[in-house]
């Protein structure tokens, strides 16, 4: 039944997708307006104003590595308090959390409802349904403490380093000259717009998609590098780094 479902379910949407793209083509608009960007604002790509985007990200993937290493509550504990200072002292972008909180409830609850149906207990379901959110959490907080110009500028020179990688210093360059997270929230935004007042049947939203393609790419400029952050480390971010090892502890205890 699953080969069957998914061969079908395959062959349905790449003829869709077939379809749609032909007739978007053939009724591509000649001379659409270029989508207008907005005006580089104080807040646009801001991060953390404290902590280095390095010791952030590296913090983050610190505390990735621990939620993945157990589920033992006081481990999560640990994690989680981690977070609450990292978070209270950060001082990030707010502009991800609301996203980030719905993502955290929907994958708790997703996780604490397959251990459920697997058999593993109750409490072996709320100790992995609470991993699961805590990993989103520490995604959020990454997002938004870093800030997507800072995330940027860290696994640029991050790939630069390997740069005798051929796909390596090509990846390096493609950073270097993405847009801003600014300009592809106020596109999403425009779309969201446009779709408001359309009756929600399938060729009325393809054609407000298509226009909206349309306008997006006739107002792309290739070759424009992005604005880099600047990155520069501090004692305070050894701090911070020393506090999301800290959990680990918890192990030592263990064994």
């Amino acid at each position: 039944m699953t080969v069957v479902v998914n061969v079908s379910l395959a062959v349905f949407y790449s003829v869709t997708q077939v379809l749609v793209y032909r007739w978007a083509l053939t009724a591509w608009p000649e001379n659409a307006p270029p989508a207008i960007p907005p005006a580089a604002g104080a807040n646009e790509d801001r991060g953390s104003l404290r902590f280095d985007p390095r010791a952030i990200t590296l913090a983050a993937a610190l505390a990735f590595a621990l939620l993945l290493s157990s589920t033992d509550w006081i481990m999560l504990a640990s994690v989680s308090a981690f977070l609450a200072i990292a978070w209270a002292v950060s001082r990030p972008d707010p502009e991800a959390l609301s996203l980030g909180l719905a993502l955290t409830a929907l994958l708790a609850f997703s996780a604490l409802i397959a251990s459920l149906v697997a058999g593993l207990g109750i409490e072996e379901a709320l100790s992995r349904g609470t991993r699961a959110g805590l990993l989103v959490l520490v995604a959020t907080w990454l997002r938004a403490a870093a800030g997507p110009a800072g995330l940027r500028e860290t696994f640029r020179r991050m790939l630069w380093r390997v740069r005798w990688v051929p796909p390596a210093r090509e990846a390096s360059e493609i950073l270097d000259g993405l847009d801003s997270g600014g300009r592809l929230i106020a596109s999403g935004r425009t779309l969201v717009d446009a779709l408001a007042p359309v009756e929600k049947m399938p060729h009325p939203v393809a054609a407000v998609v298509r226009d909206w393609v349309a306008a997006e790419a006739a107002g792309f400029r290739a070759g424009v590098a992005a604005a880099r952050a600047r990155l520069t480390v501090a004692p305070r971010d050894g701090l911070l780094i020393a506090l999301a090892v800290a959990p680990a502890l918890t192990l030592l205890g263990h064994g």
